[in-house]
């Protein structure tokens, strides 16, 4: 706070300005994705179905046209072409919802997530001990609504509010060495997706046998009960049929940027809305860096997080990690790194925040706070096409401005 009161009025008036004005921003995108035709494209559409399959003894993993023309067939207007990309327990998730109609079942899971995020707030100023007075609370809401991927994902209407807030409570269970409930809850996380496996990893490691018992039990007595409610064909389908058809669709998306996309960025052409060129043509050399990358990322994150003395760094570490270890990472993924820039922030407060290392910080975060168009305009702008109806041709190295950022185009 002495800091701030040692800024220069221009640069206190700059950044209360973005306090204002990008919260109001992301409120006015968020606004627009519940008109028609938005409201039928939010990817809330792909669980609604799943449950809405799952009420009826439908089969939940046809195409989703199919599901949307028996129960929305006047707003058949999704573009998603494939099977719901969920697991069963994601279903059970969307259940109550799919009660309802589903523009109402829209906007009372928009106030849940709301409240999810009001939620996961409280769950991260109490965890790391910081004062949790109402004001603080409000702004850090306010705050939270201007940064893109809560934006994207209240837009979409996603499921990654819920996965925050189950990633806090299984940090804030493990950190005070309550293993078989943070194993419970990481276990049922994994069960809904499959993230959050390199922290079972971790455990194991470090011979918390109790937390790996209780991930495993959560995660295989839901499936069980999946397998015991609706079968095993469809449980085993999804595993080796639904789940890598859908991977493969998005493995070559520009907003995938998980680490098992990177062997096919350097080695084969790749982008959806625009083609970037590889470094070097090698089908063999994109195969196996895709997958030595994500192996590579996680001998690492997990040596980093034993040697860490502070389990909150470790946690924050494999919780960032764990991101993009799957096959598909979107933008509101990212809101799984709060904890990590919240120990950042706490660790810049300490030191009385020297300007390296705030650089350092804005540096790290700015990219995951701007709108992911900005990245994308930028590398149109090397293509000189930026107009073009025909899918534009970027050069490798002009495109390594968002080798490791997610973009839209």
């Amino acid at each position: 706070m002495k800091r701030f009161a040692r800024l220069r009025p221009s640069v206190k008036a700059l950044l209360l300005s973005l306090a204002i004005i990008m919260p109001l921003l992301g409120m006015l995108r968020i606004a627009k994705s519940f008109k028609d035709p938005w409201i039928y494209k939010k990817d809330f559409l792909s669980g609604y179905l799943l449950a809405k399959a799952l009420q009826e003894d439908v089969d939940p993993y046809l195409p989703i046209p199919e599901l949307t023309q028996r129960w929305l067939p006047e707003h058949n207007v999704t573009g998603l072409r494939h099977p719901t990309p969920h697991t069963i327990a994601m279903g059970w998730l969307c259940y109550p919802f799919a009660w309802l109609p589903y523009e109402k079942a829209v906007w009372l899971w928009f106030g849940c997530e709301l409240l999810l995020l009001a939620l996961a707030i409280g769950l991260l100023f109490d965890g790391l001990g910081w004062t949790f007075a109402p004001h603080h609370w409000l702004l850090a809401f306010w705050l939270a609504l201007g940064w893109m991927p809560i934006i994207e994902d209240l837009w979409y209407g996603q499921f990654s509010l819920f996965l925050l807030v189950l990633w806090l409570c299984v940090w804030r269970t493990l950190r005070v060495r309550r293993d078989a409930m943070g194993g419970l809850i990481l276990g049922a996380m994994m069960s809904l997706k499959l993230i959050g496996w390199p922290i079972v990893l971790w455990l194991a490691w470090q011979r918390r046998w109790r937390g790996v018992f209780a991930a495993a039990c959560a995660a295989g007595g839901l499936h069980l009960l999946a397998m015991a409610l609706h079968g095993w064909p469809m449980v085993r389908d999804y595993y080796v049929k639904y789940g890598p058809m859908v991977s493969a669709i998005y493995r070559v998306g520009d907003l995938n940027f998980s680490l098992m996309t990177f062997g096919r960025r350097l080695f084969s052409a790749f982008g959806v809305n625009y083609t970037i060129t590889p470094l070097w043509e090698s089908p063999l050399l994109a195969q196996l860096a895709g997958a030595a990358l994500p192996l590579l990322a996680l001998a690492l994150a997990l040596y980093g997080a034993q040697r860490l003395r502070r389990f909150d760094a470790g946690f924050a570490l494999l919780m960032s990690i764990s991101l993009i270890l799957n096959p598909i990472a979107w933008t509101h993924y990212l809101m799984g790194l709060c904890l990590a820039f919240a120990l950042f922030a706490e660790r810049l407060q300490q030191l009385d925040w020297p300007r390296a290392r705030v650089w350092q910080f804005i540096v790290c975060a700015l990219p995951v706070f701007l709108p992911t168009s900005t990245w994308s305009g930028l590398v149109l702008a090397f293509t000189g096409n930026v107009f073009n109806t025909q899918r534009p041709v970027v050069p490798f190295w002009q495109a390594c401005s968002r080798r490791f950022l997610p973009l839209r185009y």
